[in-house]
């Protein structure tokens, strides 16, 4: 074992898991709950947290740096990982299943009376976001559609409750996610805090006759990445007129609009002033509700 590495499980412990020469923790420094989200490659000596882009994975290093005197610690580099790219047949792939898990969903009645239930999703919406549900695993299914390219990269899959017990498609890409194309009438970006707000929030522009004037995007790694993938895409801002940012008014989503207001101000954040927590909330209890 290296000086490095050793000093580096010294200051994690030890790692959550390894696949082939990488090895797993959960971040420190995140707020999200995922245990795989900081990797160290025994290969490349690299260090890496995939939720913050690289962000806390250099405050670790850096404070181990400051911990090590006697100048034992030679700090790996902090190189960013090259972007996977998957194949034509992969995407195909995925493809096929969207339009798959989507006609098995519509053709489930029960399934569609309780999504409208318990989240007041119409039928049509499930139809129109290519909302799944993939019968061998037994879970509904959202699809990753990469932002732009309209290419399905992978799936992010709930229990039948809709709890959330996030499981994501292995061999699959995260990264900015959209719900609708961007067309030459769209005219706002509208980043939110999930795919359920998303798919609700397309819904209530359907209704009022607006969806096609708005992008509708989110993080399909969960909220902490949103800052990472907004500058990830960040040379296409200048094909709107406004940018809309909906996050969750919890902890991690206080925080990421924080940091994108200070990285992006001329991003405009939007909260719910009547107490919900999110747009889900805010359309069953204030707008469908009032109706």
């Amino acid at each position: 074992m290296s000086i490095e590495l050793e000093k580096i499980i010294n200051y994690l412990g030890q790692p959550h898991k390894q696949s082939g020469n990488n090895l797993i923790w959960k971040c420190p420094y995140c707020i999200d709950k995922s245990q795989n989200n900081l990797i160290y490659s025994k290969d490349k000596n690299i260090l890496w947290c995939f939720a913050s882009g690289g962000e806390h994975s250099g405050m670790i290093l850096s404070e181990i740096c400051k911990n090590s005197p006697d100048e034992t610690f030679i700090m790996p580099p902090v190189i960013k990982p090259e972007k996977k790219v998957l194949s034509q047949d992969k995407i195909k792939y995925f493809t096929d299943n969207m339009h798959k898990y989507n006609n098995d969903l519509l053709k489930n009645p029960k399934m569609l009376d309780f999504i409208k239930t318990k989240r007041g999703i119409e039928a049509k919406t499930i139809e129109n976001c290519f909302i799944g549900l993939d019968v061998e695993k037994n879970k509904f299914a959202f699809p990753t559609i990469e932002f732009m390219t309209n290419n399905v990269i992978g799936f992010e899959y709930r229990p039948l409750d809709l709890s959330k017990n996030i499981k994501r498609e292995i061999g699959g890409l995260t990264g900015l996610a959209q719900i609708n194309t961007f067309t030459d009438k769209t005219q706002a970006l509208v980043i939110l805090g999930g795919y359920l707000d998303c798919y609700v929030f397309f819904q209530y522009l359907e209704e009022i006759g607006q969806s096609e004037y708005y992008h509708i995007t989110t993080s399909s790694n969960g909220e902490g990445a949103t800052l990472k993938y907004l500058e990830n895409v960040k040379e296409h801002f200048n094909k709107y007129c406004k940018i809309y940012l909906y996050l969750d008014t919890d902890t991690t989503g206080i925080a990421q609009m924080e940091k994108i207001k200070t990285k992006f101000p001329f991003v405009e954040i939007k909260t719910m002033s009547c107490g919900c927590k999110d747009f889900n909330e805010h359309y069953l209890k204030c707008i469908k509700g009032r109706k």
